[in-house]
């Protein structure tokens, strides 16, 4: 998410230069602090996140449609409204056992600790836990995408997830929508 942002917000940067130098500058640094952070990390540093929330907050006070967009598409990137009823869908959708293996998506594995080995020795996990992990690693997207390609479309335990994903996606197409600059 945090990259996203950095692409969104160096898109607009060169707007809000004049005005809100201060701001830029700010946000410059502390994007560039962060460059190393691999992307689907979680970043647990409460410092980090009042200076990302502070400059994010002065951004939208700021009243520039630039910033703005850029907000409102780091807003975008969020997902927990999403997570609680995909998650149960999820779970829903597979009888047994969810699938952590997704090919190109790789693994749900390599979020947990040691691989994945000590969470899964207790109990398998169900979709909330599934969804909630790749949000935290920014991955929410890739994993509802690719568990909707591999449910059993033709399963009638099935239609509340795949009617959740395509609900997703409808949104986060209309979303981008407003997100473009207008003509």
């Amino acid at each position: 998410m945090l990259q996203e942002f950095g692409k969104s917000f160096e898109a607009v940067a060169s707007q809000l230069q004049p005005n809100f130098p201060e701001i830029v500058s700010g946000m410059r640094t502390l994007l560039k602090g962060s460059s190393a952070i691999p992307g689907n990390a979680v970043i647990a540093d409460p410092k980090f996140t009042r200076e990302f929330a502070g400059l994010v907050a002065q951004m939208a006070a700021s009243g520039s449609e630039a910033a703005a967009r850029c907000v409102l598409n780091t807003l975008a990137g969020t997902h927990p409204d999403w997570i609680e009823p995909a998650g149960h869908a999820l779970t829903r959708a597979f009888p047994g056992e969810i699938p952590s293996k997704l090919g190109w998506w790789s693994s749900v594995d390599k979020y947990l600790a040691n691989g994945g080995r000590q969470a899964r020795s207790r109990r398998p996990l169900d979709g909330y836990a599934i969804l909630s992990l790749a949000d935290e690693a920014g991955s929410f997207v890739e994993a509802l995408s690719a568990y909707a390609e591999i449910v059993d479309h033709h399963s009638d335990r099935a239609q509340d997830f795949i009617a959740i994903a395509a609900a997703f996606q409808g949104w986060r197409r209309w979303l981008t929508s407003m997100l473009s600059p207008t003509a």
